[in-house]
């Protein structure tokens, strides 16, 4: 799977194993640029699952303290979010970390 990103940075483009894997490799470039892109892929709170990730889905589950992600709880990675509700990939991973040991 390949990802491209276009802006003021210029153009990055990255593949990997999946669609969430490229888009972290993009992610990585833009964050060493001072960049973080404004797409749920890039909330805090929101997370693949393995099988959604081996699936190859642009889907991805909002994701709530002490609650198992749900289906009725999903967003599109690649959807616009407020560039306030973005973090950085070790950010994310950690409210990850946080989130799995609230279930």
């Amino acid at each position: 799977m390949t990802v491209t990103a276009a802006g003021p940075w210029g153009t990055s483009e990255a593949s990997g194993r999946d669609l969430l894997a490229a888009l972290e490799a993009v992610r990585r470039e833009l964050e060493d640029e001072g960049w973080l892109p404004a797409l749920n892929a890039a909330r805090p709170d929101v997370a693949q699952s393995g099988m959604l990730r081996s699936s190859g889905g642009s889907r991805a589950y909002v994701l709530r303290d002490g609650t198992p992600g749900r289906l009725d709880a999903m967003v599109n990675l690649f959807d616009d979010a407020p560039p306030s509700a973005v973090t950085t990939m070790d950010a994310q991973k950690e409210a990850h970390r946080r989130w799995l040991r609230s279930l």
